[in-house]
């Protein structure tokens, strides 16, 4: 249902059908106007996750049943639209967290898990990070104690896993429903705990430093980066080096002036580091002449083009 600024019903719909479990879980604004929601799908027995999107009117226009990828969907998670305009969705497949990127046709980009070979872990909520990345957070009944605690995970923007965390407070099982990004680069949490066995569940608010919390490698950049390269001018081979915070898909292409591909320097998933490649016109062009030449590095969402001069 659809509600105004000032609270009055716009429309109300229902999709699915009486004899199949059509469970809504997470519902977020469509790229191009409508919504674009979650839910988890049953029609033969077999837990699984659907997606569907809508128009601004509420009327259905597509949907897309995901039949193995996760395998066994449950009723909880969350969908969030990324800043390459993509949908980054999470959620629990056959008892460890999931999550998975999709295009805004519903494909999928990539898929991962998470968690231990024992026991349980739910995903609830997933934000994308300030540096591209993505935070997870959800419930996990550990091996020693039949209540809940907290599992935090953090990956890179192609969803590896950087660092994970489990959070017991020592009370009588604690959920956590949300997760975002706070200003100062730290994650805070929300969900509720239970202080004693058989009582209330209370508010529970938690806030992780992020970050400052794990230990990094002081080698490992900071940043997307496209150096310019040197010498230049050149004649008759340059070096061009770039840098990368997290592992990407890295394409490192060369140009001459009209815009035409020369040479594809670099084409392959790199791991976060710094990197120099040599180009050497005569290795790609007949007889090269002086002419400005243009690199560009793509790397996930990073583009950086940069001009370079050979003279002969």
């Amino acid at each position: 249902m659809k509600y105004s600024s000032t609270g009055i019903l716009q429309w109300y719909k229902q999709f699915g059908s009486v004899d199949v479990i059509d469970m809504a879980i997470s519902i977020e604004n469509a790229f191009g106007g409508g919504f674009i929601f979650i839910s988890k799908y049953d029609s033969s027995g077999f837990d699984q996750l659907k997606l569907t999107k809508i128009n601004n009117a509420g009327e259905y226009e597509w949907s897309n049943i995901y039949l193995v990828t996760p395998e066994d969907a449950d009723e909880w998670g969350e969908i969030r639209k990324t800043n390459d305009n993509h949908y980054i969705i999470c959620g629990e497949d056959f008892g460890n967290f999931f999550v998975m990127k999709v295009d805004q046709s519903g494909a999928i980009v990539w898929y991962h898990t998470y968690g231990f070979d024992t026991y349980e872990e739910s995903a609830m909520s997933v934000y994308q990070t300030s540096d591209n990345g993505f935070i997870i957070c959800g419930n996990k009944y550990p091996d020693y104690d039949p209540d809940y605690i907290l599992y935090v995970v953090k990956t890179d923007a192609n969803g590896q896993e950087q660092w994970s965390k489990l959070i017991d407070h020592n009370t009588f099982g604690c959920k956590v429903e949300k997760i975002e990004q706070t200003n100062d680069g730290g994650y805070v949490m929300f969900g509720q705990a239970r202080l004693e066995d058989g009582g209330m569940d209370h508010l529970l608010i938690v806030k992780l430093g992020g970050t400052t919390d794990v230990e990094t490698d002081p080698n490992i950049p900071k940043e997307f980066k496209l150096d310019q390269n040197y010498p230049n001018p050149f004649n008759p081979s340059t070096v061009i080096s770039y840098q990368i915070p997290v592992g990407s898909a890295v394409k490192l292409k060369v140009y001459d002036v009209l815009g035409n591909e020369i040479v594809t320097l670099v084409n392959e998933e790199k791991p976060a580091g710094a990197y120099e490649v040599n180009f050497n016109p005569e290795s790609s062009i007949k007889k090269p002449a002086s002419s400005v030449y243009f690199y560009q590095l793509k790397a996930g969402d990073f583009i950086q083009t940069k001009k370079m001069i050979l003279i002969k």
